[in-house]
């Protein structure tokens, strides 16, 4: 009886196993497709066949989306404060280190492309960034030696080439060695890192995006103070968490301090800002989240500093 009970359970441990590579490549198959949906799309509005659609992003600077309707609409001002407050910045403290990788594994049916399954970073992913209406955002660099990689690569640069490109598609990395051959892989020694850029360019369309990494500070500097005469001054700042977090993320605008524990940041305030100069950070801690920052301007719809936000970006930052 007991070895017929060690029988069932590798037969359940086998159809486990099974099932779970199956549902691996059914998500990395939806990954694909909706990439190469994506870009027939943009192929069609780019040559006309189809009009330009309004984004998710200016839906919720519409108010469509609960949670937007909390922030005040300052990305269009009449009057832009961008050479009138200078401001810099700047990144402190060392990234937590990313896993190491697992065994590369070829992807079969391709001329050239290989797959790194790295599940816990999954949250930070181009896949699940885009969903969320933030683009092909992901932080994550992978090197060939001591190169980096061209990264938000298309399925093109994997089945049909070995393009020198890579791609963080859900729980996993899709890349393509720069050889001429797959065997070249063999080769090569890689690795992955965090990219240092401030701001990083988003793969899509290369809106500036910035990304606060846990143990990490994002620090926003600015040499002068607010004019009373420009009218009252809102700080508006929404963005995202990501990742598993032990410890919250921390946000200070002049005095305040505000924390967040996951998800969706929302945050419209007036604060006590000094005549002279003075800081917004944004720290998260050694185990703190991934905070990918969407919007921050300053100001009121009559003067404003806009930062970064989707409609600044689409219209022309004033």
């Amino acid at each position: 009886f007991a070895s017929f009970v060690g029988i069932m359970q590798a037969c359940d441990s086998f159809e486990a196993r099974r099932l779970e590579s199956k549902q691996e490549d059914v998500e990395q198959r939806l990954a694909q497709m909706q990439q190469q949906a994506e870009d027939l799309d943009k192929e069609m509005v780019r040559l006309g066949l189809l009009p330009k659609p309004a984004s998710r992003a200016q839906e919720r600077n519409a108010g469509k989306v609960k949670g937007r309707a909390q922030l005040h609409d300052h990305q269009t001002p009449n009057h832009s404060l961008g050479e009138t407050m200078p401001f810099e910045w700047s990144r402190s403290g060392t990234p937590t280190p990313f896993p190491d990788l697992p065994e590369v594994e070829r992807l079969p049916e391709t001329a050239c492309g290989f797959k790194y399954k790295i599940e816990p970073l999954k949250p930070i992913s181009d896949f699940v960034l885009n969903r969320a209406d933030l683009g092909k955002s992901s932080p994550l660099i992978l090197f060939e030696d001591h190169e980096p990689m061209a990264a938000h690569a298309y399925p093109r640069d994997f089945q049909d080439q070995c393009a020198g490109a890579f791609r963080h598609a859900g729980f996993v990395i899709l890349f393509s060695p720069s050889g001429e051959s797959p065997d070249s892989i063999d080769e090569d020694r890689y690795r992955i890192d965090h990219a240092p850029q401030i701001p990083l360019p988003r793969g899509d369309d290369g809106r500036e995006m910035y990304w606060v990494y846990p143990g990490t500070t994002l620090t926003l500097s600015f040499s002068r103070g607010w004019d009373d005469a420009w009218g009252p001054l809102w700080v508006d700042l929404s963005g995202k968490t990501s990742g598993k977090a032990v410890e919250p993320l921390t946000l200070h605008i002049g005095d305040e301090v505000h924390t967040f524990d996951k998800d969706n940041v929302f945050v419209s305030t007036q604060p006590d800002v000094p005549q002279d100069a003075w800081s917004i950070r944004i720290e998260s801690p050694e185990e703190g989240p991934y905070f990918l920052l969407d919007l921050l301007t300053l100001g009121n719809p009559e003067h404003a500093l806009v930062l970064t936000g989707p409609r600044a970006f689409t219209e022309g930052k004033p």
